[in-house]
């Protein structure tokens, strides 16, 4: 897979993939995207743990577990972090991410640029497991408290959104009492023939108080995938107020205005 590499608006590197069209990140900020999405609305939601197992689908440049790392030395926090990649990054290009974004520690680069993948090693409280193979041929018998699940959206790999996208992932319950849990159709967390209601949401953003140079602004958000360049606004009438409207399912989202 052809791959170069990309600097983004925090000045961190991302990788671009010609064949899909794809980046590996956001490319209004890899560092930023990384340290939101994995970092303060994944592992810190697990800090009361004493131990954390970790899952991540697309170990790339290597950037979510060398944060992943970071978090556990400061909270003192044992992490076991299984990174799954199709398609490993080398060395070198690992170096020169992690580089750009201020490691400077030799130990630490050599720790994440020299993988042997099927072998497991340890930095302070972080262990890494990397693996090499495609996901949907993962089989895994241990269980894990997060997944870190980086695929590309799903423009690019539609199947990867789907529910067979995580063929292995159990359904977790909490049991103080008797009980009947209600029925559900296979590979669904519905009752069989149950449409989830959809609602049309219009984001607005308002950019005439922007002085820096923009072209078209974007929502990025859970509902996407963070997908960065894949739900662009508009502004018809041109007042400087940008719009867009999408189908949601209901439920809880974050998001959040980019350009």
């Amino acid at each position: 897979m052809k791959r170069t590499l990309t600097k983004t608006a925090d000045g961190s590197y991302t990788l671009y993939v010609p064949e899909l069209d794809e980046h590996y990140h956001s490319i209004h900020g890899a560092l930023q995207e990384a340290n939101h999405v994995f970092i303060q609305n994944g592992l810190a939601m697990l800090s009361n743990k004493k131990s954390i197992r970790v899952l991540e689908m697309g170990l790339g440049t290597a950037l979510n577990a060398y944060l992943t790392y970071e978090w556990s030395k400061k909270n003192n926090i044992e992490v076991w972090y299984c990174g799954v990649e199709a398609y490993p990054v080398d060395g070198e290009v690992i170096t020169t991410c992690l580089t750009e974004i201020g490691v400077d520690k030799q130990d630490v680069l050599s720790f994440f640029s020299s993988l042997s993948y099927g072998e497991t090693k340890t930095l302070e409280y972080f262990t890494l497991e990397p693996i090499h193979t495609f996901w949907a041929d993962l089989s895994m018998e241990d269980s894990f408290d997060i997944i870190f699940y980086d695929a590309f959206g799903p423009r690019a790999q539609e199947e990867m959104w789907t529910m067979g996208g995580v063929p292995f992932v159990n359904r977790a319950l909490s049991v103080t009492a008797d009980a009947t849990l209600d029925a559900v159709c296979w590979a669904s967390c519905n009752a069989c023939n149950v449409v989830v209601p959809t609602h049309d949401v219009t984001f607005r953003v308002d950019m005439n108080n922007v002085t820096d140079a923009f072209t078209t602004p974007e929502v990025n958000g859970t509902f996407n995938g963070w997908c960065g360049g894949c739900a662009p606004m508009s502004d018809v009438d041109g007042d400087g107020i940008w719009e867009l409207t999408i189908t949601l399912e209901e439920g809880n989202y974050e998001y959040k205005f980019a350009y």
